[in-house]
């Protein structure tokens, strides 16, 4: 039995502000490949660990023409819900969502929180869970969201869309650090949403793993280290096999963003956070919440919105302080 992961593709009709090449075109090249891949593997069911469309509502065209590239493996698609899913990043909104749609049609099966979905051959019994994204993911208890039970089963997979770090130089705002979710009976911990991925973890028998997105979306200066891959869960020989297959569809990131932009970009998010830094003991601050003091700066500079969230969101990590969304 084996099963392909992929996370974050972000389905979109139209190219992102930082690509400089043909977004749909590329990103249809690389769910054919992943098709390809689930039929010469002869995988039991692809997973998805959520933001399978960049906005909750795409034209029935665009979503036709991507979701068709996944079908046309003739395997079945397991999703959960990312943020970018969901309006207002609402759970109760799936149902009048594309997500939705496709569900009720019978094209894909949305893993809900309280599912367990089974699968078994003759060698072994695979419980499949999903947490989707919600608005107190990574800021209520996490073994609410990340920790399962194995019931009935041989091996266990969970797939959640959720801050979920390693380390501790985490670039954004709230998150779980994986030594709040070690209690966890699943046997690999599925993870979307931060872009970037992380190195895999294994802790007493366990793999917590994130991949990374299959899309460049931002002209962050990681996108151009990082490779795009789906990740192969083999359990037919007896024991487990994760293999991690880099996608031979993917173009070079020079290719597909402008590395003078990014370049310039993180020198100015860089020049913003030392202003901020200076600035904020300073009595005209002395009062201010961090984002009213990265803004006034920001705006005084004429730094777009995405850059002051990216400022903002490196002084909370350099302060040790939390951050909610905006």
């Amino acid at each position: 039995m084996r099963f392909l992961y992929l996370t974050d593709t972000h389905c979109r009709g139209n190219s992102p502000t930082n690509r400089i090449d043909n977004y749909v075109s590329s990103l249809m090249l690389k769910l054919k490949e992943v098709a390809c891949l689930a039929q010469e593997w002869e995988v039991t069911a692809i997973l998805h660990g959520g933001d399978l469309w960049d906005l909750p509502n795409p034209s029935m065209s665009v979503a036709e023409s991507y979701l068709s590239q996944l079908e046309a493996a003739g395997i079945p698609i397991y999703v959960i819900a990312g943020n970018h899913d969901l309006y207002r990043q609402d759970l109760s909104s799936i149902p009048y969502t594309m997500l939705g749609l496709q569900a009720a049609q019978g094209r894909l099966r949305i893993i809900n929180s309280r599912d367990r979905l089974y699968f078994q051959n003759r060698n072994v019994r695979v419980q499949i869970t999903g947490q989707p994204y919600h608005l107190e993911i990574d800021r209520r208890d996490p073994g609410l969201d990340y920790c399962v039970t194995k019931r009935d089963c041989d091996y266990a997979i969970h797939l959640v869309h959720g801050n979920l770090m390693a380390g501790c130089d985490f670039p954004g705002s709230i998150h779980t650090h994986l030594s709040q979710v070690n209690k966890t009976e699943a046997d690999l911990t599925l993870v979307g949403h931060m872009h970037f991925g992380f190195p895999d973890y294994y802790y007493e028998g366990k793999w917590f793993i994130n991949i990374g997105a299959l899309a460049r979306l931002t002209n962050h200066l990681e996108e151009f280290n990082r490779t795009l891959q789906v990740l192969l869960i083999d359990l037919s020989l007896g024991h487990t096999e994760l293999r991690k297959l880099p996608l031979k569809s993917v173009l070079p990131a020079n290719q597909v963003l402008d590395r003078n932009k990014a370049e310039y970009t993180a020198r100015q998010v860089q020049c913003l956070i030392k202003s901020v830094l200076e600035a904020r003991n300073e009595e005209e601050f002395i009062n201010s919440q961090l984002k009213e003091v990265v803004d006034f700066i920001g705006i005084q500079e004429g730094m777009s919105r995405e850059i002051r969230q990216e400022a903002l969101r490196s002084v909370h990590a350099k302060l040790g302080t939390g951050q909610r969304d905006s």
